[in-house]
């Protein structure tokens, strides 16, 4: 026999049901990480398309992979991702678990940034495809707290920072950026505050300031990545292929800074600088090749410096040449003249089995500069040891 009431009864209870999981699902992102701040645990998918459009929001409720169709999507579900076909928009990852693929395709956007990893996700995979921004965005960004994010196979062109990791107060740990291009970018790669991540066998090509920029980070590996033609005629900045800037035990290993150029008349160029209170960083087995500032002017060009406060870092085993800056008396006193192929201007770094040849500034050769006859880095703390550099015209 029929029972109308417990009918209703039932029909009501899977109404309370549903309202509970529909009022969850789209409630803020919490954080799955504790040292995360209280306001990276708001909604992140909210205002994402800036009043212009309807977002998205995709759940991966089957193990097959989703496709991405539309402008601008939210990922609130872990799970698998793949767009079919060109596409304009932006995507925010707002989930851990998520493998984005990009199939070959090009994701374009004017959205800040194009694609947003969200604070403290993990195990978040982006990879075959390219990302193009306008010029004045960013191509992927990662948030603090994340960890094991891997990027491989993407060329990112025409951003503000084709890559960047904002680690901010929250260390981004234990990522991979692999097989990587970087073209027409202000900067290829920043990581802010990142620690134990690894970047191998990328390319930043004709990027206006930097090609691999570090700033605060620890323990990173940056192997067999290529700088290629950094710098721009008239570049506001200093040009630099790799840099690193008051980070910690850090290792640039076999890479390339090549054609390194800044055409402002005081501008710098750097093939690999470390700066500010780095300490313990390695640079080694890597070739600093034409670094070079603009002709008859105050350009500074240096194939590899250690400068400020940087201590206990080595340079070992590596190869500088064809550096050539201009400088005579810019930003040091009048008639001192700056610029070489390899400086070590702080104490107790260490320089050995280093091969520099023609590298020049405007008094002629300059292969080493403070570093003294058995070519260790000047300082009260250093001792003269025997080194085999080798300086040659």
């Amino acid at each position: 026999m029929f029972d109308l009431c417990f009918f209703k009864k039932n029909i009501l209870l899977n109404f309370f049901i549903l309202l509970i999981v529909y009022s969850n699902s789209y409630s803020g992102l919490c954080c799955p990480n504790q040292c995360c701040p209280s306001s990276c645990c708001s909604n992140p998918c909210v205002d994402l398309s800036s009043g212009n459009g309807i977002i998205s929001l995709l759940h991966a409720q089957h193990p097959a992979s989703k496709i991405i169709r539309g402008d601008n999507f939210c990922i609130k579900k872990g799970g698998s991702y793949h767009i079919i076909e060109n596409m304009c928009g932006n995507i925010i990852v707002a989930a851990s678990n998520v493998i984005i693929n990009l199939n070959g395709f090009t994701l374009a956007g004017d959205n800040n940034p194009i694609i947003n990893v969200a604070c403290c996700c993990r195990n978040v995979v982006i990879k075959n495809g390219a990302i193009s921004g306008n010029g004045c965005n960013n191509g992927i960004c990662v948030q603090q707290g994340a960890k094991g994010v891997k990027i491989e196979n993407i060329h990112i062109l025409n951003c503000n920072n084709g890559l960047k990791f904002c680690g901010g107060s929250c260390y981004i740990k234990c990522c991979k950026v692999e097989n990587c291009l970087f073209t027409c970018c202000d900067k290829g790669v920043v990581f802010n505050c990142v620690m134990k991540c690894m970047l191998k066998n990328c390319k930043a090509c004709c990027c206006n300031i930097s090609g691999f920029e570090l700033a605060c980070s620890k323990f990173n590996i940056i192997q067999e990545c290529i700088a290629l033609g950094v710098g721009s005629v008239n570049p506001t900045q200093i040009s630099v292929g790799f840099l690193s800037n008051n980070g910690e035990g850090n290792l640039f290993d076999s890479c390339i800074a090549e054609g390194t150029y800044n055409g402002n008349s005081e501008g710098q160029a750097f093939g690999f600088l470390l700066e500010g209170e780095e300490i313990e960083s390695k640079i080694i087995n890597c070739l600093a090749n034409s670094t070079k500032t603009v002709f008859d002017a105050d350009g500074i060009a240096y194939g590899i410096q250690c400068k400020n406060s940087t201590s206990s870092c080595v340079i070992d085993s590596n190869k500088v040449c064809n550096t050539f800056g201009t400088s005579i008396d810019f930003g040091v006193p009048e008639g001192i003249v700056e610029g070489a192929g390899l400086s070590a201007s702080s104490d107790g770094n260490l320089v050995t089995r280093n091969v520099c040849y023609n590298n020049r500034n405007i008094s002629g050769l300059a292969n080493f500069e403070f570093v003294d006859p058995l070519f260790i880095a000047v300082g009260q703390d250093s001792a003269p040891r025997e080194l085999d550099n080798i300086s040659l015209p």
